[in-house]
């Protein structure tokens, strides 16, 4: 009888390993450390890239924000660098992101835009809002439902970043929830 309560107990213990495995690495929310950026995101041209590629102009695009203005990427190259950041609302490490990138922008709005970009469903509005509201975000969010800003911006998970200079180049990405990331936009910024 021993032996085979052992079996049970381990059988349960493998189960519970799995389904923590699963849990912390859903495909598409990420807490893991960020995959090494090669800058191979297919073979887009730094003229007109048609996805997003490190070293390469950022694909421009154009929504209207939660808020109701018009937003083009490209209005706001030559002004300052640009953070762009993938998120969901069912993604636990997103949510807790993003008022760390509120602290951030607060301090450091006049030096940097961040845009917020989530594909979720049209039906998703409500949610998305509200999430926003609790989290007390300022900066710019976009309800991207088609997928197109996120199909120019591909990822293996969220929440993911992508750092964009004055002058309209993708300088670096980060892939993972980072609880210091205002410092790496300083840095990748340079920004004081």
């Amino acid at each position: 009888m021993q032996d085979s309560t052992k079996g049970g107990v381990i059988v349960l213990v493998l189960i519970l390993a799995l389904v923590g495995y699963f849990i912390i690495w859903t495909p598409g929310c990420s807490t893991g450390p960020a995959p090494a950026d090669n800058g191979d995101n297919g073979g887009s041209s730094p003229t007109a890239p048609s996805k997003a590629k490190v070293g390469q102009l950022a694909p421009d695009f154009e929504r209207t924000s939660l808020a109701g203005d018009a937003i083009k990427l490209s209005d706001f190259i030559g002004n300052k660098p640009v953070v762009l950041d993938f998120w969901a609302t069912w993604c636990g490490p997103c949510k807790e992101e993003l008022p760390i990138l509120e602290e951030f922008y607060k301090a450091n709005s006049d030096q940097v835009e961040i845009i917020a970009i989530t594909k979720e469903p049209a039906s998703d509005r409500a949610n998305i809002e509200r999430i926003i509201d609790e989290k007390g975000v300022t900066f710019v969010v976009v309800h991207d439902s088609s997928g197109e800003i996120a199909n120019k911006y591909p990822s293996t998970g969220i929440p993911y970043l992508v750092f964009i200079d004055k002058a309209g180049k993708v300088v670096g990405t980060h892939l993972g929830l980072d609880q210091n990331i205002g410092a790496k936009i300083k840095e990748i910024f340079g920004l004081e």
